[in-house]
């Protein structure tokens, strides 16, 4: 049933699209996004990724750029050269700085979650995590962006 007032809710979240090949690294993302109002949609395809951009408005797109398979650098590209309004971010290793620039370069990447330690974890004390969800660090280390 519509009501004006769900509807204001609505206006107010950001949508938010996230593509990762591992539910875990997803489902961490999500959590952040969602306890600071955004609205999330996980996707484990570059395909499922293009299709729910075509029959959604999403605000930003969160793609793991890790594996290559994924197709994550190319939604950002995708995103980034066919409609600006999205913005664009990445999960990365730390030390990868070569599929960073990447990101930067070919796809507008305005920031990145890092992986932690080799893993599938994010790591909630560096880069756009830290800024998110300062409640959750035990240390406040800030890497350039």
């Amino acid at each position: 049933m519509f009501s004006p007032m769900n509807d204001q809710r609505q206006k107010r979240w950001k949508k938010c699209l996230i593509l990762t090949g591992d539910a875990h690294t997803g489902e961490q993302l999500a959590m952040l996004l969602e306890s600071h109002g955004w609205k999330i949609s996980q996707v484990h395809s570059d395909r499922e990724a293009y299709e729910r951009m075509l029959r959604e408005n999403i605000d930003a797109v969160i793609a793991d750029i890790d594996g290559v398979d994924l197709g994550g650098l190319g939604v950002l590209s995708y995103c980034h050269h066919h409609d600006r309004s999205i913005e664009t971010y990445a999960v990365t290793p730390i030390d990868d700085g070569y599929r960073k620039k990447l990101a930067r370069d070919l796809g507008g990447c305005r920031g990145y979650f890092y992986l932690a330690n080799d893993s599938h974890d994010i790591d909630t004390s560096r880069g756009m995590a830290a800024g998110i969800a300062p409640g959750l660090l035990e240390r406040r280390e800030r890497c350039g962006v």
